[in-house]
């Protein structure tokens, strides 16, 4: 029965591997053609209806990582120039660890609430603290589930934000419980985010493995502002560009719209997007397999 079972998944991975194939070498010549249609919204079974297939609602659930720079923004002009008619709204505490939006004794609390209950959405992005994962007190997942079931009846489809590592030299390094470099703290988050993001089953906004693949491979482009924590304007177009093809699953390789970034260095923040939007599927579909 389990090897029945086995020959059935590998024929499955057999037909959506060159059924994909040949849909990308299709679409190559149409602008803005989707390359994996990461998201599963109702959209997807409604395109002959009368329902608008190009609106999409989003909620931003976060604190200054996402402030910064007005990354919400950024993503909302990149799907006006992609034809879609979206709204975007966001509940922003800076500081805030996910368990503040969960709760009603409080104004962000009530406001998320407010927005879950009397509203529908098609996405909520959830973003935590970069030091939930260390913290002894503060957890994560009792909150993930409930800001899932949440967004779940509003009919939305949870994506969960990967924070990046703060930079070398941030006083974090030199904390108790916290791990004492870059690239410790990237990998244990990163983790932890994997197995939210199984036991969930969420998306998964690439944005921390986005920062940690350009300073590999653009080490000239810096992600981070003075504080070593926050995003530079390249840092919140990058993580932008992560949400616009998580969401969408379009590549932000044909992206106009730069948010003031040179030409040159928006395409390869876009590259690195792209890259990196892809390698999370492809672990997602490995992760099925197993």
């Amino acid at each position: 029965m389990k090897k029945h079972y086995q020959w059935t998944i590998l024929l499955l991975l057999f037909c959506f591997l060159t059924g994909s194939s040949l849909l990308v070498s299709q679409a190559a010549n149409k602008k803005d053609a989707a390359l994996y249609n990461f998201s599963k919204s109702k959209k997807d079974t409604l395109l002959n209806s009368t329902y608008d297939t190009n609106q999409i609602r989003i909620l931003i659930i976060g604190n200054s990582l996402v402030r910064r720079n007005h990354s919400a923004a950024m993503l909302e002009k990149m799907l006006k120039i992609s034809d879609y008619t979206p709204y975007v709204e966001t509940v922003l505490k800076s500081g805030a660890s996910m368990r503040r939006f969960t709760h009603k004794d409080n104004l962000q609390g009530r406001r998320v609430y407010q927005l879950l209950k009397n509203q529908n959405w098609d996405y909520v992005i959830l973003q935590d603290s970069l030091k939930t994962v260390f913290s002894r007190k503060k957890k994560m997942k009792p909150h993930v589930e409930a800001l899932k079931e949440m967004a779940e009846a509003s009919g939305a489809k949870i994506a969960l934000f990967l924070p990046w590592a703060p930079q070398e030299g941030h006083l974090f390094y030199s904390k108790k419980h916290f791990p004492s470099n870059e690239e410790e703290f990237y990998s244990k988050t990163a983790e932890k985010y994997a197995k939210l993001q199984k036991e969930f089953q969420t998306l998964l906004i690439p944005s921390g493995r986005a920062f940690h693949e350009l300073q590999k491979t653009y080490p000239g482009i810096d992600p981070y502002c003075w504080d070593l924590r926050h995003p530079s304007l390249e840092g919140s177009y990058l993580s932008a560009c992560c949400m616009y093809m998580t969401i969408t699953g379009k590549s932000p390789q044909k992206l106009t719209y730069h948010a003031g970034i040179s030409s040159g260095t928006a395409k390869k923040l876009q590259k690195i997007a792209y890259q990196v939007c892809i390698m999370q599927k492809m672990a997602e579909v490995n992760q099925v397999l197993k």
